[in-house]
């Protein structure tokens, strides 16, 4: 490929790259599943009534569509069943309260009853409409999701990764454009290991004016070890690792081994988040080429969109 076409194709590659990163982030802005905490009802009528009212408020929940989790923490909602006897003198019925609460205030914003002798289909019937009252009124959430309490991450991108050659002389290889797949796995809150594979190019220039020079498709495959740390809606991951280095072309052999060190920044977008990518790294051993050895040294931006998958247990429904 000459030195026209490269840069065409490397153009539109990144005029791609642009339109991708604008459409995404305007498409941020989504409504999000609303999470409710339903806890176990408290008091007891007779054996089991606290354990009925439960199972049908959480199958209500589901029903009507909404996200069920284990715990207050992190829910927008609580639905809250109580059992009382009824306060009057010889009365043999018992009363469910039900309270529909803000997770972060714990404000009461809707709140009905019924009364009850036995469990029967009225009470189904009664209890499913104080269900239904209380959630099909609740306003969308706008915003992002807690996208970040996932195992498992894969994402892929573009990078730019300018290559210094140093040897007898040294070549700037300053149109290094390459392509990268990763994923991780989030072990706990703050500690990840991840692999990727990423294709870039090796281009030593061994002189100008011979026009001497040697191109190759090169596979990095990293393995990282992150620290994550959760700011506001942000994801940053610092990490260091090693990367394995093959030439696919067998044009050169590049050092087996390299060390690097970066920082990945993750904002959301959409259901997953555009991740920016900056990155040192260098050879462990010398590269050679025939008649030339040299070392390699990579400055590499890259940007990428990244899903989460597998809910930590902790976090999501059941």
């Amino acid at each position: 490929m000459d030195g026209y076409g490269f840069r065409k194709n490397m153009k539109k590659i990144i005029l791609t790259v642009i339109f991708l990163f604008i459409y995404i982030s305007l498409n941020a802005q989504t409504v999000r599943d609303m999470k409710i905490y339903v806890p176990p009802v408290s008091g007891e009528g007779r054996p089991g009534d606290s354990y009925f009212f439960y199972q049908h408020l959480t199958y209500e929940v589901i029903y009507q569509q909404y996200s069920l989790i284990r715990s207050q923490n992190g829910s927008d909602f609580i639905l809250r069943g109580e059992i009382a006897p009824e306060p009057v003198n010889g009365s043999r019925n018992n009363i469910f309260h039900l309270e529909l609460l803000k997770s972060g205030t714990n404000e009461v914003i809707a709140k009905q009853h019924v009364v009850y002798y036995l469990l029967d289909a009225s009470v189904v019937s009664m209890l499913s409409a104080m269900a239904y009252n209380m959630l099909s009124h609740l306003p969308n959430v706008w915003g992002s999701d807690d996208w970040r309490d996932n195992r498992l991450f894969l994402d892929a991108g573009l990078m730019w990764a300018p290559r210094l050659y140093f040897a007898e002389s040294q070549s700037i290889n300053w149109m290094n454009i390459g392509l990268g797949f990763s994923g991780e796995y989030h072990f706990n809150n703050i500690i990840a290991a991840g692999i990727g594979l990423q294709f870039s190019q090796d281009w030593i220039l061994v002189s100008q004016i011979n026009e001497l020079e040697y191109r190759d498709l090169i596979l990095d495959i990293p393995f990282l070890f992150k620290f994550v740390l959760k700011p506001g809606d942000l994801m940053l991951e610092p990490y260091t690792g090693l990367s394995l280095n093959l030439s696919l072309m067998q044009i050169t052999q590049p050092s087996f081994l390299s060390w690097l060190v970066g920082m990945q920044l993750g904002v959301k977008a959409g259901p997953g988040s555009i991740v920016i990518d900056p990155r040192f790294s260098l050879d462990l051993y010398t590269s050679s080429i025939p008649s030339l050895e040299y070392n390699r040294y990579t400055i590499q931006v890259g940007i990428g969109y990244k899903f989460g998958f597998m809910p930590k247990a902790s976090a999501r429904g059941y």
